[in-house]
């Protein structure tokens, strides 16, 4: 028997920002600040236009 299965992973910010301080302290460092950068820019023409929000990046500033 195959049982396939899918799941579906819903992070919030402070869920990101929990995995990336992990992440900094395993390689010995201490995140102090977390930044995400989002920008939300229009698609589209005339009556068609809709706003697209993306994901640029992040910015960890870290102390070791």
């Amino acid at each position: 028997m195959y049982i396939n299965k899918d799941v579906t992973i819903n992070l919030t910010p402070d869920d990101v920002k929990e995995i990336i301080t992990e992440y900094c302290k395993r390689e010995g460092y201490k995140a102090d600040h977390i930044h995400f950068k989002v920008n939300t820019h229009l698609e589209g023409y005339g009556m068609g236009e809709y706003e697209v929000t993306e994901f640029e990046g992040c910015t960890v500033t870290c102390k070791g």
